[in-house]
């Protein structure tokens, strides 16, 4: 079953859609990710809502299921100030120094005409 189809079915076995839309767009991608976009009608803000979180609930649900490797993961590690001080790393909360100065997206330095610096 595709995600279209799933949507579908999605809309289909609920209360709050009025039968007029139901449609899933690409709306944007890159070498990294696709991100789609789920249309539903339903006849009135609040049942808007209500189906809209069931649409992403299982939506989501679905791709976990039949795709798991497709969600993102984040992993991370939170270690303590004392152990970052042992092992020589800069306690949280500390600058850290670089050589490169932060400037804004865009901006230009008269001293560094590509923001390089």
């Amino acid at each position: 079953m595709s995600l279209r189809a799933e949507l579908e079915r999605l809309c289909k076995a609920s209360p709050e859609w009025d039968g007029r839309v139901c449609a899933l767009q690409v709306v944007d991608a890159n070498d990294k990710a696709m991100q789609r976009r789920a249309l539903v009608s339903s006849p009135n803000s609040g049942k808007s809502w209500d189906l809209r979180c069931k649409v992403r609930e299982g939506l989501i649900d679905y791709v976990r299921r039949e795709f798991p490797d497709f969600l993102p993961r984040v992993r991370g590690e939170v270690v303590s100030d004392v152990r970052m001080a042992d092992a020589g790393t800069p306690v949280l909360g500390h600058r850290m120094t670089s050589t490169r100065r932060w400037m804004p997206m865009g901006y230009r330095d008269k001293r560094c005409p590509l923001g390089a610096c």
